[in-house]
Protein backbone atom coordinates (compact mmCIF):
# COMPACT_ATOMS: atom_id res chain seq x y z
CA UNK A 1 0.00 0.00 0.00
CA UNK A 2 2.95 2.49 1.04
CA UNK A 3 5.19 1.67 -2.01
CA UNK A 4 1.48 2.62 -4.58
CA UNK A 5 1.14 5.65 -2.51
CA UNK A 6 5.02 6.62 -3.01
CA UNK A 7 4.53 5.62 -6.64
CA UNK A 8 2.34 7.82 -7.33
CA UNK A 9 2.38 10.74 -5.36
CA UNK A 10 2.31 13.37 -7.68
CA UNK A 11 -0.73 11.66 -9.73
CA UNK A 12 -2.36 11.54 -5.75
CA UNK A 13 -1.80 15.25 -5.17
CA UNK A 14 -3.64 16.10 -8.62
CA UNK A 15 -6.50 13.77 -8.57
CA UNK A 16 -7.72 12.75 -5.46
CA UNK A 17 -9.93 14.94 -4.03
CA UNK A 18 -10.17 17.00 -0.44
CA UNK A 19 -13.17 17.39 1.95
CA UNK A 20 -15.86 19.51 1.81
CA UNK A 21 -16.48 22.43 4.01
CA UNK A 22 -19.42 20.40 5.40
CA UNK A 23 -17.17 17.67 7.33
CA UNK A 24 -14.55 20.42 9.19
CA UNK A 25 -18.47 22.37 10.30
CA UNK A 26 -19.79 18.89 11.50
CA UNK A 27 -16.23 18.34 13.53
CA UNK A 28 -16.84 21.46 14.88
CA UNK A 29 -19.95 21.00 16.50
CA UNK A 30 -18.11 18.76 19.13
CA UNK A 31 -15.03 20.73 20.22
CA UNK A 32 -13.95 23.87 19.49
CA UNK A 33 -10.36 24.11 17.67
CA UNK A 34 -8.09 27.40 17.53
CA UNK A 35 -4.60 28.41 16.99
CA UNK A 36 -3.85 27.33 21.17
CA UNK A 37 -4.83 23.74 19.51
CA UNK A 38 -2.13 21.08 18.51
CA UNK A 39 -3.19 18.51 16.70
CA UNK A 40 -1.85 15.20 15.44
CA UNK A 41 -2.05 14.11 11.64
CA UNK A 42 -1.91 10.31 10.81
CA UNK A 43 -1.10 9.72 7.17
CA UNK A 44 -1.14 12.86 5.80
CA UNK A 45 0.40 12.08 2.44
CA UNK A 46 1.44 15.05 0.51
CA UNK A 47 -1.54 17.32 2.98
CA UNK A 48 -4.84 18.06 1.22
CA UNK A 49 -6.15 17.67 4.82
CA UNK A 50 -3.44 19.27 6.52
CA UNK A 51 -4.15 22.32 4.10
CA UNK A 52 -7.51 22.18 4.81
CA UNK A 53 -7.51 21.77 8.78
CA UNK A 54 -4.73 24.51 8.65
CA UNK A 55 -6.95 26.54 6.81
CA UNK A 56 -10.03 26.76 8.99
CA UNK A 57 -8.43 26.05 12.10
CA UNK A 58 -4.51 27.60 12.15
CA UNK A 59 -4.33 24.84 14.84
CA UNK A 60 -0.51 23.36 15.37
CA UNK A 61 -0.40 20.77 13.46
CA UNK A 62 2.22 17.30 13.82
CA UNK A 63 1.37 15.31 10.52
CA UNK A 64 2.83 12.09 10.32
CA UNK A 65 3.26 10.04 6.98
CA UNK A 66 5.38 6.21 6.38
CA UNK A 67 6.15 7.13 2.68
CA UNK A 68 9.51 9.63 2.35
CA UNK A 69 8.07 11.24 -0.85
CA UNK A 70 4.81 11.69 0.35
CA UNK A 71 6.43 13.06 3.50
CA UNK A 72 8.53 15.53 1.36
CA UNK A 73 5.93 16.76 -0.44
CA UNK A 74 4.23 17.99 2.73
CA UNK A 75 7.29 19.54 4.17
CA UNK A 76 7.96 21.74 1.05
CA UNK A 77 4.08 22.69 0.34
CA UNK A 78 4.40 23.93 4.14
CA UNK A 79 7.70 24.86 4.73
CA UNK A 80 6.46 28.73 5.20
CA UNK A 81 3.83 27.47 7.98
CA UNK A 82 5.65 27.18 11.08
CA UNK A 83 2.94 25.34 12.94
CA UNK A 84 2.98 22.62 10.87
CA UNK A 85 5.07 20.22 11.31
CA UNK A 86 6.30 16.78 9.31
CA UNK A 87 7.77 13.83 10.60
CA UNK A 88 8.36 10.78 7.93
CA UNK A 89 7.39 7.91 10.37
CA UNK A 90 4.57 5.42 10.70
CA UNK A 91 1.75 5.76 13.46
CA UNK A 92 2.97 2.60 14.98
CA UNK A 93 6.62 3.73 15.97
CA UNK A 94 5.76 7.38 16.65
CA UNK A 95 6.68 8.23 19.97
CA UNK A 96 5.49 11.96 21.81
CA UNK A 97 5.56 13.93 24.93
CA UNK A 98 2.83 16.04 23.79
CA UNK A 99 -0.57 15.12 24.35
CA UNK A 100 -2.97 16.68 21.49
CA UNK A 101 -6.55 18.29 21.76
CA UNK A 102 -7.48 15.85 18.60
CA UNK A 103 -6.11 13.57 16.23
CA UNK A 104 -7.50 13.18 12.79
CA UNK A 105 -6.94 10.44 10.16
CA UNK A 106 -7.93 11.01 6.28
CA UNK A 107 -8.50 8.06 4.43
CA UNK A 108 -6.07 6.66 6.77
CA UNK A 109 -6.83 5.18 9.84
CA UNK A 110 -7.94 1.52 8.13
CA UNK A 111 -4.46 0.70 7.43
CA UNK A 112 -3.11 1.37 11.05
CA UNK A 113 -2.62 -2.14 13.09
CA UNK A 114 -5.95 -2.66 14.75
CA UNK A 115 -4.46 -4.07 17.61
CA UNK A 116 -3.28 -0.56 19.05
CA UNK A 117 -5.05 2.17 17.12
CA UNK A 118 -7.72 2.71 19.26
CA UNK A 119 -5.40 2.11 22.37
CA UNK A 120 -1.99 4.01 20.92
CA UNK A 121 -5.00 7.68 19.84
CA UNK A 122 -6.12 7.54 23.13
CA UNK A 123 -3.11 7.85 25.06
CA UNK A 124 -2.04 10.61 22.73
CA UNK A 125 -4.69 12.63 23.53
CA UNK A 126 -5.71 14.94 26.55
CA UNK A 127 -8.29 14.31 28.34
CA UNK A 128 -11.83 14.93 26.75
CA UNK A 129 -9.59 15.18 23.21
CA UNK A 130 -11.13 14.06 20.20
CA UNK A 131 -10.85 11.78 17.51
CA UNK A 132 -11.87 12.29 14.43
CA UNK A 133 -11.63 9.58 11.50
CA UNK A 134 -12.76 10.54 7.50
CA UNK A 135 -13.09 8.87 4.38
CA UNK A 136 -13.79 9.47 0.70
CA UNK A 137 -15.33 6.19 -0.78
CA UNK A 138 -15.96 6.56 -4.81
CA UNK A 139 -18.98 5.13 -6.66
CA UNK A 140 -21.07 5.11 -9.87
CA UNK A 141 -24.43 5.85 -9.55
CA UNK A 142 -25.33 5.05 -13.17
CA UNK A 143 -26.52 1.62 -12.94
CA UNK A 144 -25.41 1.40 -17.11
CA UNK A 145 -22.13 3.31 -16.22
CA UNK A 146 -21.46 0.93 -13.34
CA UNK A 147 -21.87 -2.41 -15.34
CA UNK A 148 -20.11 -1.44 -18.77
CA UNK A 149 -16.85 -0.53 -15.88
CA UNK A 150 -17.18 -4.12 -14.40
CA UNK A 151 -17.36 -5.15 -17.37
CA UNK A 152 -13.87 -3.54 -18.56
CA UNK A 153 -12.84 -5.05 -14.93
CA UNK A 154 -13.79 -8.81 -15.99
CA UNK A 155 -12.13 -8.50 -19.33
CA UNK A 156 -9.11 -6.19 -19.09
CA UNK A 157 -7.95 -5.94 -15.34
CA UNK A 158 -5.50 -8.72 -13.87
CA UNK A 159 -7.67 -9.28 -10.76
CA UNK A 160 -10.89 -9.29 -12.60
CA UNK A 161 -14.02 -7.76 -11.52
CA UNK A 162 -13.91 -9.60 -8.19
CA UNK A 163 -16.76 -11.77 -6.49
CA UNK A 164 -20.25 -9.46 -5.55
CA UNK A 165 -20.66 -5.57 -6.01
CA UNK A 166 -18.04 -3.45 -4.99
CA UNK A 167 -21.02 -1.12 -3.67
CA UNK A 168 -22.00 -3.69 -1.06
CA UNK A 169 -17.99 -3.90 -0.04
CA UNK A 170 -18.09 -0.53 0.68
CA UNK A 171 -21.36 0.20 2.50
CA UNK A 172 -19.07 -3.10 4.65
CA UNK A 173 -16.56 -0.98 4.89
CA UNK A 174 -18.52 1.87 5.91
CA UNK A 175 -19.93 -0.06 8.65
CA UNK A 176 -16.93 -1.87 10.01
CA UNK A 177 -15.28 1.42 10.57
CA UNK A 178 -18.30 2.91 12.58
CA UNK A 179 -18.66 0.02 14.58
CA UNK A 180 -14.77 -0.11 15.25
CA UNK A 181 -15.59 3.41 16.60
CA UNK A 182 -18.67 2.51 18.70
CA UNK A 183 -17.18 -0.79 19.97
CA UNK A 184 -14.42 0.92 21.47
CA UNK A 185 -13.33 0.98 24.83
CA UNK A 186 -11.07 4.05 24.43
CA UNK A 187 -13.55 6.18 23.12
CA UNK A 188 -17.12 7.49 22.96
CA UNK A 189 -19.23 7.69 19.87
CA UNK A 190 -20.20 10.76 19.22
CA UNK A 191 -21.15 11.13 15.28
CA UNK A 192 -21.10 9.18 12.53
CA UNK A 193 -21.78 11.51 8.92
CA UNK A 194 -22.46 10.35 5.33
CA UNK A 195 -22.45 13.37 2.63
CA UNK A 196 -21.94 12.41 -1.39
CA UNK A 197 -21.83 14.66 -4.22
CA UNK A 198 -20.63 13.94 -7.60
CA UNK A 199 -17.42 14.61 -9.45
CA UNK A 200 -16.52 14.49 -12.84
CA UNK A 201 -13.48 13.20 -14.66
CA UNK A 202 -11.93 13.01 -17.90
CA UNK A 203 -10.38 10.06 -19.23
CA UNK A 204 -6.79 11.25 -18.48
CA UNK A 205 -7.63 12.28 -15.24
CA UNK A 206 -9.30 9.14 -13.99
CA UNK A 207 -6.46 6.70 -15.67
CA UNK A 208 -4.17 8.52 -13.03
CA UNK A 209 -7.03 7.89 -9.94
CA UNK A 210 -6.70 4.35 -10.66
CA UNK A 211 -3.19 4.29 -10.85
CA UNK A 212 -3.18 5.43 -6.77
CA UNK A 213 -5.57 2.48 -5.85
CA UNK A 214 -3.23 -0.56 -4.81
CA UNK A 215 -5.70 -2.94 -6.36
CA UNK A 216 -3.32 -1.56 -9.60
CA UNK A 217 0.05 -2.00 -8.62
CA UNK A 218 1.05 -3.95 -11.19
CA UNK A 219 4.34 -4.17 -13.99
CA UNK A 220 2.79 -1.55 -16.97
CA UNK A 221 2.79 -3.98 -20.07
CA UNK A 222 0.14 -5.51 -17.58
CA UNK A 223 -2.34 -2.83 -17.04
CA UNK A 224 -1.90 -0.95 -20.15
CA UNK A 225 -4.46 -2.87 -22.11
CA UNK A 226 -6.69 -2.13 -19.38
CA UNK A 227 -6.09 1.60 -19.05
CA UNK A 228 -7.03 1.80 -22.53
CA UNK A 229 -10.08 0.43 -22.89
CA UNK A 230 -10.90 2.83 -20.13
CA UNK A 231 -9.52 5.83 -21.91
CA UNK A 232 -12.12 4.81 -24.81
CA UNK A 233 -14.92 4.30 -22.96
CA UNK A 234 -14.27 7.61 -21.44
CA UNK A 235 -13.71 9.37 -24.23
CA UNK A 236 -16.91 7.91 -26.80
CA UNK A 237 -19.09 9.35 -23.71
CA UNK A 238 -17.26 12.71 -24.15
CA UNK A 239 -14.84 12.75 -21.81
CA UNK A 240 -16.87 12.69 -19.00
CA UNK A 241 -17.00 10.00 -16.39
CA UNK A 242 -19.39 11.26 -13.27
CA UNK A 243 -17.88 9.78 -9.94
CA UNK A 244 -19.68 9.84 -6.58
CA UNK A 245 -18.13 10.97 -3.69
CA UNK A 246 -19.40 9.76 -0.70
CA UNK A 247 -17.62 11.34 2.84
CA UNK A 248 -18.13 9.42 5.39
CA UNK A 249 -16.55 10.87 9.15
CA UNK A 250 -16.65 8.76 13.13
CA UNK A 251 -16.04 11.40 15.66
CA UNK A 252 -14.97 10.16 19.30
CA UNK A 253 -14.22 11.64 22.47
CA UNK A 254 -11.24 10.00 24.98
CA UNK A 255 -13.01 8.20 27.91
CA UNK A 256 -11.10 7.22 30.88
CA UNK A 257 -10.14 3.97 31.52
CA UNK A 258 -8.75 1.75 34.11
CA UNK A 259 -6.92 -0.31 31.60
Amino acid sequence: MEKTFEKNSRSYSRVRPGYPAELYERIARFKKFDSSSRLLEIGAGHGVATGEVYTRWNSKILAIEPGQSLCEMGEKQFSEKGDVEFQCVPFEDFHSDIRFDGIYAATAFHWLDEEIKFRKSSELLKEKGLLFLFWNYYTISDDKVFEDIQQIYRDFHPKGAGKGDPRVFTREKINKRRDEMIQSEYFEQLDHWEYSYDLNYSADRYIQLLKTYPINNHPPEIMTPFYEKFHDYISERGDKLTITILVCSDIGEKVKTNL
